[in-house]
């Protein structure tokens, strides 16, 4: 092969590499805007992700995010092995980052390094990863000092929910969206009940709202459930 032809191969690889330049800020750039129970949108590519996105798309007629998660600090959690200054997400899932406080990958309710997360889910191509602002923080009083209460109210929720397991039913997972199974109690938790329940104790959505009832793309006002928009347009973010 001449010298001409592997210029050309080069200059081929590069405007293919452009091409498949993923959108989003980074993560560096914008992770100081971020405030504990801001909330964290996935959309995966694997059989489950693309399942909810599926269902999403035809059930409440978006279905660009399939997962989600809630910010933590260890200003607001005593987060064991947590460092000060350094934002964790909350979620129900299972993947290849570690539980911070077991130090073990799990399979339910724990908490993540968030940039460690991000890094990690960023690799595919074909995922996406976004942050949405809380729009009424409650957390903070007016003086943006947090407040003490609902402090204390938070670390009763952590306490009462994490390590809980994950919510694998497919009937479940199916009735979240379609609403066309039954939903059985049970105490395992997916992604978006976990952060709905949070929102619902805190009084951030409506009383009348069922988290089990709840998709993650619900929560930017893409839902049959009456449930308000809490949190502004997501952002979408990458390592």
């Amino acid at each position: 092969m001449c010298f001409k032809q592997l210029a050309l191969c080069y200059l081929k690889c590069l405007k293919s590499n452009k091409k498949y330049k993923k959108p989003g800020i980074k993560y560096d750039q914008i992770k100081s805007q971020f405030k504990p129970l801001d909330l964290i949108l996935f959309r995966g590519d694997d059989f489950v992700s693309n399942t909810i996105s599926e269902l999403e798309d035809i059930f409440l007629g978006n279905g660009n995010w399939s997962h989600c998660g809630l910010v933590l600090t260890t200003d607001i959690i005593p987060i064991k092995n947590g460092k000060p200054g350094v934002l964790y997400i909350w979620e129900s899932t299972f993947d290849e980052v570690a539980d911070v406080e077991l130090d073990e990958q799990l399979l339910g309710v724990q908490v993540r390094e968030l940039k460690k997360v991000v890094k990690n889910y960023d690799m595919s191509k074909k995922t996406s990863i976004a942050w949405c602002k809380l729009k009424n923080n409650i957390l903070y009083d007016e003086n943006n000092n947090i407040d003490p209460n609902i402090k204390f109210l938070m670390c009763n929720l952590y306490i009462k929910y994490n390590h809980k397991g994950f919510d694998y039913n497919v009937g479940n997972l199916c009735s979240t969206i379609c609403k066309c199974c039954c939903n059985n109690n049970n105490d395992r938790l997916f992604c978006s009940e976990l952060v709905a329940t949070i929102y619902k104790e805190l009084n951030i959505i409506p009383n009348y709202i069922d988290p089990q009832q709840i998709a993650p793309i619900e929560f930017l006002g893409f839902t049959d459930n009456d449930l308000p928009q809490v949190v502004n347009n997501p952002v979408v973010i990458k390592y």
